[in-house]
């Protein structure tokens, strides 16, 4: 029998398979148990973090993390594993390990300390998740450039660490600009006003806290039209100025240049001020296209309207040219011509001429006979008119002149005594203003003239008694003029001592009364003359009527025994003070006399002059009333005229009147004069000469007529009658009646208190300027 060979185990002497199957499934047991003993023991955490009521669990992302003290290992992570507030962490390490989980936000934290056993589970934690207020934060940069007329946005970002709601407003923007308040989404489309830079403050408010963002934003201009802005005239008429100021704006303010496009002929428009400028004739009556353009350099605009010319009556044309040059003393014409075109008639007038000149009023003929007086030149209008206007046509016609012989124009002296000098002033005028020289054709020997002033002197004998024939001549080297007259010399008459009724008289000064007190002349001893003295500023006679020319001084002289023939020389004379203020020559003033209801000049002859006074010689035929004044139609400058009532016979009185401080009132200071016994009263103002309080007045009446003054500014009251002295000075108390004074005070009164209330509104505007500015940087410093 064949023996079989046993089989062999691993590692064992079990041949038995079996056996072997459960050995084997021992050994890998205890190879897993070894290995499972090997292995650390798996450990773990997990839970939820709540907030402090333990129902609300944190925001999901809370931080927490779980730390080993015993090996340091830490593991860190956020919520949201189950739920928001759910976490979970595997750990390394051995049971009865210290083990420290923490959760934390910005504000606040905790942790909780526990022992390490396998997988802990349902480990809770109570976070505080109350935050302190917090303002937002504008997290986005804003753009700072746009253009005109391009839509610009600009979206503002903002972050609130309390994740509260977000309110966007805006503080200071350009017209037209908007925010969204809940997506902070400004837009804004900027217009030609916006161009250049515009300030913008952009706000976000948490409810609690406000922040701002403040930045310009610069605005590129894009050029844009200019617009016509003005209303064309429609209408226009024939040969009249048509006018149409064309107005335009333009939004960039550039400069503009105005053009016509389509006009008529004759039409022109100003380029740098639009005005069109058109006078339409016969060709353009109708209507007329016109189109302007006006222009910024760039781009422009234009307006087309139509202009409606209406037709009009064609005025009458002259077609002649004027006689322009004409002469003294001989016959000026002129035929104007003229055409119309309508056929009309026409009629020729004179609108501007000299006088005699004339025109024909249906041939245009002017003629005209020019004399001396019309040398010069001379404006002239003629016109010539037909049934429905007339036109005109002006030109200066110069007259040359034609030299006039010089006139002699005073009257001679023809009586005088025997031994006494002859005087006599010739005095000549040239209409031509031609030099004058004088000479003796022919006279007495002895006899001569001054050749430049035309003074004749002869000193008489006593043995020339007769009648003398005189020629005087006054030339202007051309042409002359003569004057004839007899010169008669009387034998002069003895006088004896006492005489009385012996005439001629010689009155040597002259005197004057404001009142009807006569001067009667006697003869004196010798001579047979009696000096009678002067009595200053009268200004009337008894019984005669006021001369019409400017007065001197009045006189009245009357013989005391009957009168005889023949008659007085007066010598009188004048202050040179007052001739020479008034411009007065020596031939300017003669005496007059009061006979038959008039006033008549009589011979007068200037003597000479002492520096003081000029001293003249007139004749007369007798006593009577006199005056000495101006030559007729001498003119005078007149400084201190009277104001005058307007009466007949007027006395005259002035003055000055003085405050008491000796200073005389201001000028325009008004006074009142009233003549009590005769009613009248004179009202007028001072400084009629050169002194402030000067004044001079014109009253009526008799010697010793009682007189009231009333000064403007004064209380007092002035009483007064009229005298020979008509010379009245007047004190006023300067305490009340300085008007000026009063004006004064009153002026810095007011002036004072515009200066008090000018300094009250200075200091509340100051307050109000202060108080703003306190605010002002409390605001910004919150910023």
């Amino acid at each position: 029998m064949k023996r079989k060979k046993p089989k062999m185990g691993i590692g064992t002497g079990i041949s038995n398979p079996a056996g072997l199957k459960i050995f084997t499934w021992l050994i890998l047991g205890l190879i897993l148990v070894s290995v499972g003993l090997a292995l650390p023991v798996p450990h773990g955490i997990d839970g939820k973090i709540y907030e402090l009521d333990g129902i609300t669990e944190v925001p999901a992302g809370t931080q927490f993390s779980v730390l080993n003290m015993n090996n340091g290992l830490a593991v860190f992570g956020t919520t949201g594993h189950v739920g928001t507030g759910g976490f979970s962490a595997s750990l390394k390490g051995e049971d009865g390990d210290t083990i420290v989980v923490k959760a934390w936000n910005l504000y606040n934290e905790v942790e909780l300390t526990l022992a390490l056993a396998g997988v802990l589970h349902n480990v809770n934690l109570y976070l505080n998740m109350t935050y302190p207020a917090m303002p937002p934060n504008i997290t986005s940069a804003p753009g700072t450039e746009a253009t005109q007329g391009v839509p610009y946005s600009y979206q503002v970002t903002a972050v609130d660490g309390n994740n509260d709601n977000l309110d966007y407003g805006l503080a200071i923007w350009p017209e037209g600009m908007s925010i969204n308040s809940g997506t902070g989404l400004i837009t804004w489309t900027p217009q030609n006003e916006d161009v250049g830079v515009n300030f913008v403050s952009v706000y976000v408010n948490d409810g609690t806290y406000t922040v701002y963002q403040n930045f310009s934003i610069t605005v590129a201009n894009v050029n844009d039209v200019p617009v016509i802005t003005s209303l064309p005239v429609l209408t226009a008429t024939e040969k009249a100025s048509y006018l149409y100021d064309a107005n335009a704006a333009d939004p960039d303010n550039d400069t503009l240049f105005y053009a016509l496009m389509q006009n008529p002929p004759g039409m022109s428009i100003n380029q740098q001020t639009g005005l069109i400028n058109w006078t339409p004739n016969q060709s353009h009556i109708g209507q007329q296209g016109i189109s302007i353009r006006v222009s910024d350099g760039l781009v422009g605009a234009d307006q087309n309207f139509t202009i409606d010319v209406s037709n009009v009556n064609d005025l009458p044309v002259i077609t002649s040219l004027p006689v322009t040059e004409g002469t003294q003393d001989m016959a000026y014409a002129y035929d104007v011509e003229a055409s119309d075109i309508d056929n009309d008639a026409l009629a020729y007038s004179l609108l501007e001429s000299p006088p005699g000149m004339a025109i024909n009023g249906t041939n245009g003929i002017i003629s005209w006979l020019p004399d001396n007086g019309q040398v010069g030149t001379h404006n002239i209008t003629v016109s010539v008119m037909d049934d429905n206007g007339s036109t005109s046509q002006e030109f200066a016609l110069i007259i040359a002149n034609v030299n006039d012989a010089p006139a002699i124009i005073s009257s001679p002296i023809t009586i005088i005594k025997s031994g006494q000098t002859y005087l006599y002033d010739v005095d000549a005028v040239d209409i031509d203003g031609d030099a004058i020289l004088y000479s003796i054709v022919q006279g007495p020997a002895g006899m001569s003239i001054d050749s430049a002033n035309g003074l004749i002197t002869w000193k008489t004998k006593r043995s020339v008694e007769g009648v003398y024939l005189i020629i005087v001549r006054a030339s202007d080297g051309s042409l002359i003029d003569l004057q004839e007259y007899n010169l008669t010399v009387s034998k002069k008459p003895d006088q004896t001592a006492g005489s009385s009724s012996t005439l001629p008289r010689r009155i040597l000064f002259q005197s004057s009364s404001l009142s009807d007190t006569v001067i009667l002349v006697q003869a004196a001893e010798a001579m047979g003359t009696v000096e009678i003295q002067p009595i200053e500023m009268s200004t009337r006679t008894a019984g005669t009527e006021p001369l019409q020319l400017r007065a001197y001084k009045y006189f009245v002289l009357e013989h005391a025994e009957p009168a005889e023939d023949g008659f007085v020389q007066i010598r009188f004379k004048i202050e040179r003070q007052w001739m020479d203020s008034r411009e007065i020559k020596y031939s300017d003033m003669v005496l007059y006399v009061f006979e038959d209801g008039k006033w008549l000049e009589l011979p007068t002859q200037f003597a000479e002059t002492d520096g003081t006074f000029a001293y003249y010689d007139a004749t007369s035929s007798g006593f009577g009333n006199f005056a000495i004044a101006l030559r007729e139609g001498v003119p005078v400058k007149d400084i201190d005229a009277a104001q005058s009532s307007g009466l007949k016979t007027p006395f005259r009185i002035s003055g000055i009147i003085y405050y008491n401080d000796k200073t005389q009132v201001p000028p325009g200071t008004e006074f009142e004069i009233r003549n009590i016994d005769t009613g009248e009263t004179v009202k007028g103002h001072t400084g009629v000469g050169p002194y402030s309080g000067l004044y001079a007045v014109n009253m009526h009446g008799k010697f010793g007529d009682r007189l009231l003054v009333r000064i403007q500014g004064s209380a007092q009251v002035f009483e007064a009658t009229m005298q020979d002295l008509d010379s009245f000075d007047f004190v006023i108390d300067k305490r009340t009646g300085g008007l000026s004074q009063i004006t004064g005070y009153a002026a810095r009164g007011k002036g004072l208190q515009s200066q008090a209330l000018t300094v009250l509104w200075m200091l509340i505007v100051g307050f109000i300027v202060v108080y703003i500015g306190l605010m002002a940087y409390n605001k910004l410093k919150k910023l």
